[in-house]
């Protein structure tokens, strides 16, 4: 069921992704998402980072960069709950288990797993961003891609290179 569910998420994803592009040549606009569809998918994508991460943790042990980069996960999601409060959004169930994600076999590709998660969430976010005007809500976007991009991405870039994993460290 996760695994459905991720393929509709990352399918979901490309098709914003492929529509806002054209739409972009078109010199149309992208689909419009409802608020409460910007923050579900938003919402949805931390909490499948977070339990990824975790699985990870939970399979080779407290490596970095999954150990720091977890936690930054949780804080994001938690950045977006007031949001949800807000806006009168219904906050959906976290269909997202560790036990249920299927991991590589290594540490190393487990990395290159999260680098493309990383990259298709920056993305995500900027089909997001295209469809708020909501300063908050913005901000809000705007950071945790900032965060997916400037912070997440480069460490597992560098662990999927083969350096950076191991115990301890710190991103967030």
């Amino acid at each position: 069921a996760a695994r459905a569910m991720a393929r509709r998420i990352f399918t979901i994803a490309a098709i914003f992704a492929v529509l806002a592009g054209a739409a972009a040549l078109a010199g149309a606009t992208t689909p419009e998402l409802s608020l409460g569809q910007v923050l579900t998918e938003a919402l949805d994508d931390e909490r499948k980072a977070r339990a990824t991460y975790e699985a990870v943790l939970f399979k080779f042990g407290d490596v970095r960069p999954f150990n720091n980069i977890v936690q930054s996960e949780a804080r994001h999601e938690k950045h977006l709950l007031p949001l949800f409060e807000q806006y009168e959004v219904a906050v959906p169930e976290d269909p997202w288990k560790p036990e249920s994600i299927e991991l590589p076999a290594s540490v190393t590709d487990a990395c290159r797993m999260a680098v493309e998660a990383e990259q298709s969430n920056v993305a995500m976010y900027d089909v997001l961003l295209a469809q708020v005007t909501q300063d908050d809500v913005r901000g809000t976007l705007e950071m945790l891609r900032e965060r997916s991009l400037d912070r997440h991405l480069p460490a597992f870039e560098r662990c999927a290179s083969g350096k950076g994993h191991g115990g301890g460290g710190g991103h967030g």
